[in-house]
């Protein structure tokens, strides 16, 4: 058994279990919140070693968590993956930052959904 940890930040529940049992037949510890305002607590508590996180969810958004890790230097270095049950609301290129810069815009109007040229698959070694 590993001893990380993944935070799964979902508000659909059958989706939540899914990537928690995936996570857990690969022997992480698994922490799930369906809603967003505790997550940002959690995040900064637990500091876990990989969050997946929802972008379209009610009340505070994925984006929102995004941006407040962004600017929280102990938590800037955490892996994220993106996850929606939608289509991308923002290109790909557009969701990556680099520490200090702010959030692109884009993040907060929703434009038309755009897809990535680069589709290839990324591997993240915990």
């Amino acid at each position: 058994m590993s001893n990380k940890t993944v935070l799964i930040i979902e508000d659909e529940g059958d989706a939540a279990e899914l990537f928690a049992e995936m996570m857990r037949v690969s022997g992480f510890r698994v922490l799930k919140v369906s809603n967003s305002a505790p997550a940002i607590d959690l995040i900064s508590s637990e500091k876990p070693d990989l969050i997946i996180l929802d972008i379209m969810m009610p009340g505070i958004s994925g984006l929102d968590i995004l941006h407040h890790m962004h600017h929280d230097p102990a938590l800037t270095n955490i892996p994220v993956v993106v996850v929606s049950a939608k289509a991308c609301p923002l290109p790909i290129s557009n969701a990556a930052w680099k520490p200090g810069e702010d959030l692109p815009d884009q993040t907060r109007r929703f434009p038309g959904i755009e897809r990535s040229s680069d589709t290839r698959p990324r591997r993240i070694t915990l």
